[in-house]
């Protein structure tokens, strides 16, 4: 069976198709004869052109790329293996053949966790372009409607509590723990993006914003809001890793695929293949 898929993928990847014809190269050439008949490649290539086959080629080429830069493969089979172990207690189930079977299962698993390290590396390739858009700065953040709050708050981190328990004894509602801010996980005002942009490391003084809202007779009305931060770094080369897996999140798996392409001079010739690609990853050939 793995060396049909082989021969399978070896025709849809490695030999030209024509567009109109559905037919390759060599298509005459015997794969494997039964007792009665045969079967030529262009015969199997014209068997799997209603499959969705999306996922085996990109599974196949993704692994071949990953082995030719010598990219740690051991590692990635053992946190496959560890994810399906973790899938199998989670789940109660017995083996992945729903899924193609435990090797193919695995297979995707390290392919997508090839495509997350590759999605890491773009973003960290295109870094400056990210942190222009997004600000970020590694910390805690509260804020409250009143500046009571906000000053005990202050003085309850002085006296030793931890940044995230005094919010909350203070009224805050949501998390105060440490993480990385970016414009997408919370849209700060004008004033505390200006104070970040000079600040050190440490607790910001109460920094005073407001929002427009509505009274209940509809008429428009500033409301005062009142942040305190907690700034362990606004410099991202301080937390890039982090930084780069938050924002790899958000790179569309086309993008990479695309990018791995073009290094490599990847071309696909048959337009159902290019089509077939096209819907599951987007922007692939874009």
């Amino acid at each position: 069976m793995k060396k049909i898929i082989t021969i399978l993928l070896a025709v849809f990847v490695l030999l030209a198709c024509s567009n109109t014809s559905n037919s390759i190269s060599d298509g005459a050439d015997v794969v494997f004869k039964g007792s009665k008949t045969s079967f030529t490649k262009n015969d199997l290539f014209n068997c799997l052109k209603g499959l969705n086959y999306g996922d085996i080629i990109i599974s196949d080429l993704v692994n071949k790329i990953a082995i030719k830069e010598n990219l740690n493969m051991d590692d990635y089979n053992k946190e496959a293996e560890e994810l399906m172990d973790l899938y199998k207690q989670m789940y109660g189930m017995e083996d992945f053949s729903a899924y193609g079977g435990d090797e193919q299962f695995k297979k995707q698993l390290i392919t997508d966790a090839i495509i997350n390290d590759k999605a890491i590396e773009y973003t960290k390739n295109n870094i400056d372009q990210y942190v222009q858009e997004d600000n970020p700065f590694k910390g805690q953040v509260a804020y409250f409607d009143n500046e009571e709050s906000a000053k005990a708050l202050i003085e309850a981190v002085s006296k030793g509590s931890t940044f995230d328990m005094a919010a909350l004894e203070n009224g805050y509602e949501y998390s105060a723990q440490e993480t990385i801010y970016t414009n997408d996980t919370l849209s700060l005002p004008d004033e505390v993006v200006e104070y970040l942009r000079n600040c050190d490391a440490g607790m910001s003084p109460v920094i005073m914003s407001s929002t427009n809202s509505t009274d209940e007779n509809g008429k428009e009305v500033l409301t005062p809001v009142y942040y305190v931060l907690n700034v362990v770094s606004n410099n991202y080369n301080d937390f890039l890793d982090e930084y780069a897996e938050l924002k790899a999140s958000n790179v569309e798996t086309g993008d990479i695929l695309k990018n791995m392409f073009e290094k490599y001079n990847i071309e696909f010739y048959d337009q159902d293949t290019i089509n077939i690609l096209e819907n599951t990853y987007p922007g692939v050939f874009k």
